[in-house]
Parts: structure tokens; C-alpha cells; sequence
């Protein structure tokens, strides 16, 4: 989230306060100006810092929450979905390789022995396919919001806020179907 301002701001309140002293000279007008500057550039450090505290709060959440029992198990069916893809490419160029054509995908294999093995009535032609899709969507998914997410912390780091805001909407823009 972005930082607001309050409406207060610490240059102003030294002008004020510096205005009751003397006639205004020139060494004392440079001298406030002077002080108005670094006042100005403390208040963005320290919105900067803010932010900054904020991310960090955020991503000690993230790893506090990845050593919970729930965490753990979602980085685990992470690590399957990524050895399902890892198959599902190798065999795939195996396929090619081999000119093979019209075997069954590991979802159907899966279902198919899970079905005969607690005696369950699906009917797996039907179910394979979706549910293979349904995980193939699923893997999409989340490696594209990941993609996105590495690419704004990259982006971050060589930009102000305002284009990174505006690189995110226009990549969501970009990633969004076009209507019919």
C-alpha cells in the first residue's frame, strides 16, 4: 500500500516558526531554504523507510507463515506441481521424439488406479480430462501471478512508485481476455 499524507509537514512548521525571528536577511532566507530542503528530503526518507518497513513486515509474515503446518504442505504440493510439470514436459519430448500419439496423461493414470483401488463408480474418460486441465490451469496460474511478482520486485528496484504502479496495470491489462 502507498503512504498518505496527513496534511502536516515539517518544512512548513519551520517556516512558520523561523518567520518570527529577525527582518529576513539573505543569509537567513538561504539558510531556511537550506533547512526547507533537507526537511523535505528527511520526510521522504522517511516515507521511503515506512514503505520499506512495511515490506519487510509483509515478507516475515510470509516466511513465518511458510513454517506453519498449512505453509509446509502448500510448498510441498508446490514441489509436486513442479515434478508433475517436469514430467509432463519430458514426456512430451519423449512423445515427439518417438512419433507417439493418443497415450494416457499421468491424471488419467492416477485416477484410473485411485478408482479401482477404493472401488469408486467415476467415470474417469469423462473426469481425466478436466481434472488434468483443471491442474494444467491451476500450474499456469500460478507461475504467471509469480512472474509478474518477481518482475514488479525487479522493477521496483530501478523505477519510482508511480510507473511500477503503472507497469502492473498495464500488465494486467495485457494479460486479460479480450472480449467477445
Amino acid at each position: 500500500g502507498g503512504v498518505r499524507s496527513s496534511g502536516f509537514s515539517w518544512s512548513s512548521m519551520l517556516k512558520k516558526a523561523w518567520g518570527g525571528f529577525g527582518s529576513g536577511s539573505a543569509a537567513t532566507t538561504r539558510r531556511l531554504r537550506e533547512l526547507e530542503e533537507e526537511v523535505r528530503s528527511l520526510e521522504g526518507l522517511s516515507r521511503d523507510l515506512f514503505a520499506g518497513l512495511g515490506e519487510l513486515v509483509e515478507q516475515r509474515c510470509r516466511h513465518l507463515y511458510s513454517r506453519t503446518p498449512v505453509g509446509r504442505l502448500k510448498n510441498a504440493a508446490g514441489w509436486l506441481m513442479t515434478l508433475v510439470c517436469v514430467y509432463r514436459i519430458c514426456m512430451a519430448f519423449v512423445n515427439v521424439l518417438l512419433r507417439r500419439v493418443g497415450q494416457k496423461d499421468p491424471a488419467t493414470v492416477v485416477l484410473t488406479h485411485a478408482c479401482e483401488l477404493l472401488h469408486l463408480p467415476i467415470d474417469v474418460p469423462f473426469w481425466a480430462p478436466n481434472i488434468s486441465l483443471l491442474i494444467l490451469g491451476w500450474l499456469i496460474a500460478l507461475n504467471i501471478r509469480g512472474f509478474v511478482e518477481k518482475l514488479l520486485v525487479v522493477f521496483r528496484q530501478f523505477s519510482t512508485s508511480v510507473s511500477s504502479n503503472f507497469f502492473a496495470l498495464i500488465m494486467s491489462e495485457r494479460s486479460r481476455p479480450a472480449p467477445r
